[in-house]
């Protein structure tokens, strides 16, 4: 699946609408960067393109945390909020899916959720 920059600029554009803060979508790219880290700090997992068990752990817990901010969203009172959140997370959802062990496609996530939160920052302040 590769990154369509276009549809990261409109979901960052939505969100930033929708009254998601920076620092709500930037928790997500936060988790994703540490596991970025990660692969690179691994011996095997950039030239083998693939991600350890452990790695794979760490990465449904990123999901996992993405899918806490909008239940937590859910019990705010700010419909906007919780569409946005909901929006992030079914736009990101099948990246998360169709990683498995594949660090290529690990790092097309990646690409896309930077791709959002700067769009998100530069739409945020115009």
């Amino acid at each position: 699946m590769a990154v369509d920059y276009q549809r990261a600029e409109e979901l960052g554009k939505r969100l930033s609408d929708d009254s998601v803060t920076s620092n709500q979508i930037r928790k997500l790219l936060s988790g994703i960067n540490r596991l970025t880290n990660r692969i690179a700090a691994e011996p095997c997992a950039e030239p083998c393109g693939e991600l350890s068990p452990a790695l794979q752990g760490e990465l449904q817990l990123v999901r996992a945390r993405l899918a806490y901010q909008v239940g937590k969203a859910e019990d705010k009172d700010k419909e906007g909020l919780k569409e946005g959140l909901r929006e992030l997370y079914r736009a990101l959802d099948p990246y998360f899916k169709k990683i498995g062990k594949e660090t290529k496609k690990f790092q097309e996530l990646a690409n896309y959720v930077e791709a959002i939160v700067a769009y998100h920052k530069y739409h945020e302040k115009n």
